[in-house]
C-alpha cells in the first residue's frame, strides 16, 4: 500500500517542481507602470515608467478625464503649487494615449525637464495640454509625435510669459480642433506653423486671438481652411501681425488665413539665421545657418562678448564638456563678425569638423578663438579669411597637444595686437608665419613664449616691428629655437625677430638631401645647440658660410 501512494506523490512532487521555473519568470514578473509623482517639499512633478510606482502615485489620464495630479486636492486642483515639471528617463519607454489636461491651471510652472522623453506617437488629444501656464517662458516641443493627434483645443491657450514656443515639427493631418489653440500667448512675437496641414481642421475659432504681440506667422500652402466649420475671432485682437497685408481689426476670420492675401508670411521668405547648438549626449557644439533655429540654440557672439556657449552653465562656462565642434554645410553662408573666445578653455575639443564651412572674411576679433584647447593635436585654418582681423591675441595659446598648425595663408596687415597668439605650445616644432604682414601690429609681448619645443619659425621680410610697442619676451623659453642665429636666453625680445640676426628662418631655406658646397668659401656646421660639427649630421643643421647663415634639413 505504501508503494502504491508513493508514486502518485511523486508524480505530484515532480509536477510542482517542473512548474517553480515558470511560475517564477511569470507569476512574479511585475510590469512597468507608467505613473506621475509629485513631490511636495520641491512642488516636482515627476513621470516615471518602472515597476516602482509607490501609494500616492498617478496614473495617467484617459479620454476626457483630468489626470489624478489636477484633481487631487479638496479645492478640486492642485495645478497652481506645481513649479517643475520632470520627465524621466525611464519615460521613453511609456506610451500615453492622452494628454489632456496635463498641465492645465499649473499658474506658477516654471520649469520642464526631460520633455524629450515624452513620447507621444500614441496620443489622440493634447486639448488644454498647456493651457494657463503663465509662468512658463519657452517650450520646445519639436520632438513631439503629433500624428495621432485629433485634438489641439486651447492647447497653449493664455500661456502670457510664453515667448518661444516651437511646434515646427508639428504633423497636424489628423487633427480637426484648433480652436483656441494660442489664444492669449500675449508675448509672443513669432510662430512658425510652415508644417501644419490643416486639411481636416472644422474648427479654428479663436485660434490666435489676444496676441497683441505676435508680428509674424509662417506657414505653408499646407494650411488650407477647406474644412473649416467654425472660425469666428481667429485673429482678432492680433494688431501688429503682419503678413501678405497689415492687421485689419475688420477682417479677423479664416479668410485670412493665407500667405497671398492675408496675414501669414510664406516660409520660403524666412530670414536664415546664424547659430550653434550643443548635443549633450555627443558633446558636440553644431554650427548652422537656416531657417531652423531650435529652442535653446545660441546666437553668435559680438565684439568682445563671450558666446553662450561659452558661459551657459552655472559655474559660467560649460566649454571643457565640448568634445567635438561641427561646422554644417549650411554654416557655409554666415558671416560672423567675432570669434572671439569661440572656442575658450575647451580643455577637452579632439575633433573640429567641416572647418571649412567657416568663412571669416567680415570677423574683425579671434583674440582667444583656440586658447586652451588643451586636447587639439591638429588645426589646419588655412582657409581662413583674416584681412580684416585687428585681434590675434591669445588665439592659440595654452594649446599644450598641438603639433600641426596651418597658418600658412593668414593675411594679418590689420592686425595690431599678436600678444602671447602662440605662447604654451609647446608641442609645435614647426610654423610658417611668411605671408605674416605685421606692419601694424603694436604688442608683440610673448608671442611664442614657452615654446620648448618650436626649432623653426619661417617668416619674410613682411614680419617687420617697425609699429611695435610692446615686445617683451617675445621668444621667453624657446630653447630649440634656431634661425639665422641658435637661441640664446639673454636675447628673447622683438630684436630677434628676423630672419638675418634672429631666430627666423627664411622660407627660401629650404630641405635637401645634403648640404653642397657652390664657391670656395668654407662652411661651417653647427647644431641646434649651437655645438661646432666636423661635418653635416642628420637632421637640422645650421650652415655659416661666410657672413650668410641658413638652415638645413639632412635627410
Amino acid at each position: 500500500m505504501k508503494t502504491k501512494l508513493l508514486h502518485p506523490i511523486a508524480r505530484l512532487v515532480l509536477a510542482i517542481l517542473m512548474c517553480l521555473p515558470i511560475c517564477g519568470s511569470h507569476a512574479f514578473a511585475q510590469e512597468a507602470e507608467s505613473y506621475a509623482v509629485f513631490d511636495e517639499a520641491t512642488n516636482t512633478l515627476t513621470f516615471k515608467h518602472d515597476t516602482k510606482k509607490t501609494d500616492g502615485a498617478f496614473a495617467l489620464n484617459e479620454g476626457d478625464n483630468a489626470p489624478g495630479w489636477y484633481k487631487s486636492n479638496d479645492d478640486g486642483s492642485n495645478a497652481n503649487i506645481i513649479k517643475k515639471v520632470v520627465f524621466d528617463a525611464s519615460f521613453a519607454n511609456a506610451r500615453p494615449t492622452n494628454c489632456h489636461l496635463w498641465f492645465y491651471g499649473c499658474k506658477n510652472l516654471t520649469t520642464i525637464e526631460g520633455i524629450e522623453y515624452l513620447n507621444t506617437e500614441n496620443v489622440t488629444s493634447m486639448s488644454l495640454m498647456f493651457s494657463g501656464c503663465s509662468a512658463l517662458t519657452t517650450l520646445n516641443l519639436s520632438n513631439f509625435d503629433t500624428q495621432s493627434v485629433t485634438n489641439m483645443t486651447g492647447m497653449f491657450s493664455d500661456c502670457r510669459a510664453l515667448t518661444t514656443l516651437d511646434v515646427s515639427n508639428f504633423n497636424t493631418q489628423n487633427v480637426t480642433d484648433m480652436s483656441f489653440m494660442f489664444f492669449n500667448c500675449s508675448a509672443i512675437t513669432t510662430l512658425d506653423i510652415a508644417r501644419f496641414d490643416t486639411k481636416n481642421v472644422t474648427n479654428m475659432s479663436f485660434m490666435f486671438c489676444s496676441d497683441p504681440a505676435l508680428t509674424t506667422i509662417y506657414a505653408s500652402d499646407k494650411f488650407v481652411t477647406t474644412a473649416c466649420e467654425e472660425a469666428e475671432n481667429m485673429f482678432a485682437e492680433c494688431a501688429n501681425l503682419v503678413g501678405a497685408v497689415p492687421y485689419d481689426e475688420n477682417k479677423v476670420g479664416k479668410e485670412m488665413a493665407n500667405c497671398t492675401t492675408g496675414y501669414f508670411t510664406d516660409i520660403a521668405s524666412k530670414v536664415a539665421e546664424s547659430y550653434a547648438v550643443f548635443d549633450e549626449a555627443t558633446n558636440t557644439l553644431t554650427f548652422k545657418h537656416d531657417t531652423n533655429k531650435p529652442y535653446g540654440a545660441f546666437e553668435l557672439n559680438e565684439g568682445d562678448n563671450a558666446p553662450g556657449w561659452y558661459k551657459s552653465n552655472d559655474d559660467g562656462s560649460n566649454a571643457n564638456i565640448i568634445k567635438k565642434v561641427v561646422f554644417d554645410a549650411s554654416f557655409a553662408n554666415a558671416r560672423p563678425t567675432s570669434c572671439y573666445k569661440w572656442f575658450y578653455d575647451c580643455t577637452n575639443l579632439t575633433t573640429i569638423e567641416g572647418i571649412e564651412y567657416l568663412n571669416t572674411e567680415n570677423v574683425t576679433n579671434m583674440g582667444w578663438m583656440f586658447s586652451n584647447c588643451e586636447a587639439l593635436t591638429i588645426l589646419d585654418v588655412s582657409n581662413f579669411d583674416t584681412k580684416n582681423v585687428t585681434n590675434m591675441r591669445c588665439m592659440f595659446s595654452i594649446c599644450f597637444a598641438l603639433t600641426t598648425l596651418d597658418v600658412s595663408n593668414f593675411d594679418t596687415q590689420n592686425v595690431t595686437n599678436m600678444s602671447n597668439m602662440f605662447s604654451d605650445c609647446s608641442a609645435l616644432t614647426t610654423l610658417d608665419l611668411s605671408n605674416f604682414d605685421t606692419k601694424n601690429v603694436t604688442d608683440m609681448s610673448w608671442m611664442f613664449s614657452f615654446d620648448t619645443a618650436l626649432i623653426t619659425i619661417y617668416a619674410s621680410n613682411k614680419f617687420v616691428t617697425t609699429a611695435c610697442e610692446k615686445g617683451q619676451n617675445m621668444f621667453k623659453d624657446c630653447t630649440n629655437l634656431v634661425g639665422a642665429v641658435p637661441y640664446d636666453e639673454n636675447k628673447r625680445g622683438k630684436e630677434m625677430a628676423n630672419c638675418t640676426t634672429g631666430y627666423f628662418t627664411d622660407k627660401a631655406a629650404t630641405g635637401i638631401d645634403a648640404p653642397t658646397v657652390s664657391d670656395d668659401t668654407a662652411a661651417e656646421y653647427y647644431d641646434l645647440q649651437g655645438r661646432r660639427l666636423n661635418a653635416p649630421q642628420k637632421g637640422v643643421n645650421i650652415v655659416k658660410r661666410g657672413k650668410k647663415t641658413t638652415k638645413v634639413l639632412v635627410k
